[in-house]
């Protein structure tokens, strides 16, 4: 039995209303039960009917409860078994929610062990940049919006213009990214999320051609118009798309003895989860819209939920703390970074150069440690015209130094073991080279005097 046709059935429907609050968790519930199903051969309203039929025959009642106890307990060992463990919990929850709904009050004793096999790795600054560059201008905008925001694609693909309207149209960065309770997870009350620039340039550029947009006008519709079908678009054609190009540029090749690849979109909500630096984790675990428990106070315990989306104060705070860790989760540099980088790197450059230039000078240095000796020292030489420059080597032709500068000569020759006139040839090349001659000598393959 597929899903479309159980789902026509009363019983079902009735039960689906009670019990699957979202839409995800309604097409979850109807895949497991047509599983369970057909692995048994089951007709959902005999089920109900049989039921109807024994609950008031204590005999008859305990007789039907271990009977479909018993079945349900051999479905899931034997007809499961080729899933993961939270796969398995998943169906098994599904089942019981329609057994539990019809009052029918089953002991099955099955032991779940609720664990993911298939973790997602975490994902590179560098992966992201490939795969930002491989994706269309929607897709692009999308994964952005995700790795800055922390938000589930399944809210995202839920957006309204309305939504992002106030900052959108004012271009304030961060962003704010209003959510609605039936937008989220778990009804845990309305939200707000941000993105930095990145995200808002990337979805500036999107909404562009569609400007002016409604309020009540999805933010992400389908390439083709033909092929949108409803309001809004599934999550799994972001999640395919993610994959494709991930195949594309081999970044996470599949691996032997798993089912799907490392790299997911989730990865991408992943790197906001373990990137972003805050102040305090309750922080990031509202903005992903986590249930804060016993956080609920950090933000302020006298605000309803509902009303810290209107409070100017709190979302003051929150955008603050934002924009001190937005850097932490950033994929691009931003120009006023690279500017200043680049400016670094000049300095660097500099710094190097004239350390170079220093380590030459360090003979001169440290015989004339007072600046005016070494000032004689070359006013001396482009005042005598003594030089042979012969290139690659200098040669002197007149050894009559002034007695105060062979002294100091003789001293620094004798501590390093040098002859005096290859000594002073040495500090005169290091002076030419390092132009404190001026232009009164230049090295040639001529002989200079």
């Amino acid at each position: 039995m597929n899903s479309s046709d159980l789902e026509a059935m009363p019983c079902i429907e009735f039960w689906l209303k009670k019990a699957a609050h979202s839409k995800n968790t309604r097409i979850s519930y109807l895949s497991s039960f047509s599983r369970f199903l057909e692995a048994t051969q089951l007709d959902p309203e005999a089920i109900q009917t049989e039921w109807q039929q024994v609950k008031y025959d204590y005999r008859k009642k305990e007789q039907f409860l271990d009977r479909y106890s018993e079945l349900i307990e051999k479905f899931y060992y034997n007809g499961l078994e080729d899933l993961a463990p939270k796969s398995k919990a998943t169906i098994l929850a599904a089942v019981l929610s329609f057994f539990q709904h019809g009052k029918m009050p089953l002991q099955v004793d099955v032991t779940t062990e609720s664990f993911v096999i298939n973790h997602n790795r975490a994902i590179t600054r560098e992966e992201v940049k490939r795969i930002l560059d491989h994706a269309n201008l929607r897709d692009r905008c999308f994964f952005l919006m995700m790795l800055e925001s922390g938000l589930r694609p399944d809210t995202l693909t839920k957006l309204r213009f309305m939504h992002i309207k106030e900052d959108f149209e004012k271009a304030t960065i961060p962003m704010m990214i209003k959510l609605e309770t039936t937008m989220v997870k778990d009804r845990v009350g309305a939200r707000f999320s941000f993105i930095g620039e990145d995200g808002y340039r990337a979805l500036k550029e999107y909404l562009s051609p569609r400007l002016p947009l409604k309020d009540q006008d999805p933010i992400f519709l389908a390439v083709h118009t033909k092929q949108q079908k409803d309001a809004f678009l599934s999550p799994a054609l972001f999640s395919v798309q993610f994959g494709e190009i991930i195949k594309k540029l081999k970044l996470s090749p599949m691996q032997e003895g798993r089912r799907r690849r490392q790299l997911t979109l989730y990865t991408l909500r992943k790197w906001f989860r373990n990137n972003i630096k805050v102040s305090d984790p309750a922080f990031r675990e509202f903005w992903m819209t986590h249930s804060l428990g016993v956080d609920e106070h950090y933000f302020d315990h006298a605000h309803h939920w509902d009303s810290w989306m209107e409070d100017p104060v709190v979302a003051q705070k929150h955008r603050d703390e934002y924009a001190k860790a937005y850097s932490s989760v950033r994929i691009y540099e931003s120009e006023e970074n690279v500017e200043v980088m680049g400016l670094l790197k000049k300095k660097d450059t500099e710094i190097r150069e004239l350390k170079e230039a220093m380590g030459k000078l360090k003979p001169l240095t440290d015989l004339f440690e007072d600046p005016a000796a070494l000032q004689k020292f070359v006013d001396y030489f482009k005042s005598s015209p003594v030089i042979h420059f012969v290139q690659p080597q200098v040669a002197l032709v007149k050894v009559d130094y002034p007695p105060e500068l062979l002294e100091r000569v003789k001293v620094v020759a004798e501590k390093e073991g040098k002859n005096v006139d290859d000594l002073i040839v040495e500090l005169v090349e290091t002076a030419v080279d390092e132009d404190l001659f001026g232009k009164h000598f230049k090295k040639s393959k001529k002989k200079k005097t």
